[in-house]
């Protein structure tokens, strides 16, 4: 049941509307979630049900690569594999006037993360801002789809959050901003302005990070890197003056203070804030408490800060030109099993972890501890990405010992040429060699591929169709399209080259609203479709090389690439691979993932999803 006041919950919701179940829908390793609504022959507890199995979706917020979880910067995940993906909650709409306190030591803030429900920036600063005894609220703006893609907001969602925001009279509001949605957290701050007592809005995330300059339309203060200490020195009223690693207008003015300073020491910051107290969501125009404990079924976790590499197409290749000091960085191994014994505490029916660092594997003495300790405190399956130059047979074995389920790989080409632009370091046969350690300790597998390269050819393309058709099935493939975060090597050089605009950087084209890991896209070009289509069939367990290599060489499907990818579309139940505003997609989304748990035997996770037939508790309007 969901609690007045004091709930303890996230991710996943059900809101009984209009007669019949409302879901907002997410799933752990993206933090995120969509509204579904049933088709009207579903009954209630049959929706309930099938919308409850694994769901596989996320993404990163770097694009076709991993997630780096540096503060404010709204990170999410790429597409994984778990069978226990997703979770849900109920939830209760909350509206409260409270007035504005002008004369306390401290101000009092909310944080908004957008599309983005797990956010670990948005939870690890509010959990630092409540240990520094600031007044904090976490506010949830929607979320994504499971194929990776975001609905626009209304114009009555936005109201939504713009009256909450109001009644709750805040001194200052954090926005937690990524390139795809600059636009969005520059209209609601807009809003913001437009209200009889504004807050001061604080943009921060890898977006202002990169490109500072471009967030300052309706922003006063800019965090550029890592967001804890600024934050509350902010709220500590502070002189803006004397703050490390903020930009910030006076008048018409922009100050630019010194920047890119970090903590090395990650022991010091404290856990994420994964409970539900002064937590909200906000979506189909209305405000509502969040209630998970009971229900939520993954945790996530990051033990790193950092990447150990600089490629090219990266924010890391960025990020590495702007911090100081040390830039990869790692938590204690105790410090991360104390955090994960709490999660295990405060939600009782967890049955899967996700560690989500950039690559798990970089250090072999810190993973040997971490799975001693693992094992004797969570020993729970789990999620981690890998890196070819880091896959070696002792890890692999080691981490399956203690839970290893499923991992995602970055590969991105398999071209030479393209890898050396790049600044990839592995060579193709330790991909496959990876691949074989990976196969032999039953460990499904994802590849990603960067598609949509200008610099790519036919030829790189047959490259990869061919080292593809050499890996054993099954495994997955997430074909990412390529996608120009501001002012990474990548991008520079290809403006400066003319192979792109400046108006093609993601700040300004914003794609990703629906275009990030697409899968048998068809608003590619013929060639890169054609190839997308043969990725696709090249991971499953039964394909016919011979069939492949014909389709490839075939003129009607070169011509006509889309007619191929519709016909593979009919057959397919890939969450990238689905149109999510086609409800015979999502019925046939959700009753895959609702049989998936059956198959494989997962009773625990189906009790809990029956448990939450009984929880009836319908929104206040």
């Amino acid at each position: 049941m969901v609690d007045d006041i004091d709930c303890k919950s996230e991710v996943f919701g059900v809101a009984r509307r209009n007669g019949y179940n409302e879901f907002f829908q997410c799933h752990s390793e993206g933090r995120d979630a969509d509204d579904i609504s049933p088709p009207p022959c579903a009954s209630d507890a049959l929706w309930t049900l099938i919308g409850n199995g694994p769901v596989s979706g996320g993404r990163s917020m770097l694009g076709p690569v991993h997630t780096v979880g540096h503060l404010l910067y709204g990170c999410r995940i790429q597409h994984v594999n778990s069978p226990l993906e997703s979770f849900r909650v109920s939830f209760r709409p909350v509206v409260q006037k409270t007035a504005r306190n002008t004369e306390g030591p401290n101000m009092n803030i909310g944080l908004i993360a957008l599309y983005d429900l797990d956010s670990f920036s948005i939870r690890t600063l509010h959990s630092v801002l409540k240990n520094n005894n600031i007044e904090v609220d976490s506010l949830f703006f929607k979320s994504e789809n499971p194929n990776n893609t975001m609905d626009k907001p209304q114009e009555s969602e936005i109201d939504s959050l713009i009256r909450f925001i109001d009644n709750k009279q805040y001194d200052v509001i954090g926005i937690s901003v990524r390139s795809s949605i600059l636009s969005l957290a520059e209209e609601i701050a807009l809003r913001i302005k437009k209200l009889k007592n504004p807050p001061k809005i604080i943009f921060g995330g890898i977006q202002p990070t990169l490109n500072p300059l471009r967030c300052f339309g309706n922003a006063d203060i800019i965090v550029v890197g890592e967001g804890e200490k600024p934050i509350v020195e902010i709220c500590q009223k502070k002189p803006l003056n004397n703050i490390l690693n903020i930009y910030f207008k006076n008048s018409n003015n922009i100050h630019k203070n010194p920047v890119g300073f970090v903590e090395e020491n990650l022991d010091h910051i404290p856990f994420p804030d994964f409970s539900d107290e002064n937590k909200y969501f906000f979506n189909n125009g209305r405000s509502m408490k969040l209630n998970s404990r009971n229900y939520r079924t993954t945790y996530s976790v990051m033990t790193s800060r950092g990447c150990p590499f600089s490629c090219t197409y990266c924010c890391n290749s960025a990020l590495r030109n702007i911090y100081k000091g040390k830039y990869l960085r790692r938590r204690s191994v105790d410090n991360v099993i104390d955090e994960l014994r709490l999660a295990r505490k405060n939600f009782p029916n967890t049955l899967y972890i996700y560690f989500l660092d950039d690559v798990f594997t970089f250090d072999k003495a810190w993973i040997k501890d971490f799975a001693k300790k693992y094992k004797e405190f969570i020993s729970l399956p789990f999620f981690c990405y890998v890196h070819p130059k880091m896959c070696d047979e002792e890890t692999i074995a080691l981490l399956k010992s203690i839970g290893l389920a499923t991992t995602t790989m970055g590969v991105q080409t398999f071209s030479d040429r393209t890898r050396k632009y790049y600044q990839r370091l592995e060579t193709n046969e330790g991909i496959l060699k990876s691949t074989k350690i990976l196969n032999k300790y039953n460990i499904h597998f994802s590849l990603d591929i960067i598609m949509d390269c200008p610099i790519e050819n036919e030829d790189d393309m047959k490259t990869n169709l061919d080292w593809l058709l050499k890996i054993k099935p099954p495994f997955s493939v997430h074909t990412h399209t390529m996608t120009y975060f501001p002012n990474t090597v990548l991008t520079e050089d290809f403006v400066k080259r003319g192979l792109i605009h400046q108006n093609q950087v993601e700040d300004e084209l914003e794609k990703g609203w629906v275009k990030w890991t697409p899968s048998l896209d068809l608003s590619r070009d013929k060639l890169n479709l054609l190839y997308d289509c043969l990725y696709f069939l090249a991971k499953h367990r039964f394909r016919n090389k011979s069939m492949i290599r014909k389709l490839q060489k075939s003129r009607y499907f070169r011509n006509n690439p889309d007619k191929l990818a519709k016909i593979i579309k009919l057959f397919s139940i890939d969450a990238l691979s689905l149109n999510w505003n086609s409800k015979a997609d999502r019925i046939r989304f959700f009753i895959s993932r609702g049989i998936l748990p059956l198959l494989k035997g997962d009773f625990k996770f189906i009790s809990i999803r029956l448990k939450q037939l009984n929880d009836t508790d319908k929104p206040i309007a």
